[in-house]
């Protein structure tokens, strides 16, 4: 689970746009920097670029049950599927 620091929208129809407060429950994450997700604020799933969340928010239950670390690359993805 992760809180988002700044706003994205979304240029494709994949992505899910994300306000700065937000809380982000990660389901699968990408290689490149990306990961598809949930807002648990507003209910909408979609792909979303990680470097817009907080990096320390993860809580202690994402560490215990193993969800893995977040890719440190910041590269760009035309798609997700």
């Amino acid at each position: 689970v992760y809180r988002v620091l700044y706003d994205f929208e979304p240029s494709l129809p994949d992505e899910m746009e994300i306000q700065a407060g937000d809380i982000i429950r990660t389901e699968e994450t990408f290689e490149d920097g990306w990961a598809y997700g949930i807002n648990m604020s507003t209910g909408k799933k979609g792909t979303f670029p990680m470097n817009c969340l907080e990096d320390d928010f993860a809580t202690d239950a994402d560490s215990r049950s193993g969800v893995s670390e977040r890719s440190q690359s910041r590269s760009c993805r035309t798609s997700s599927l």
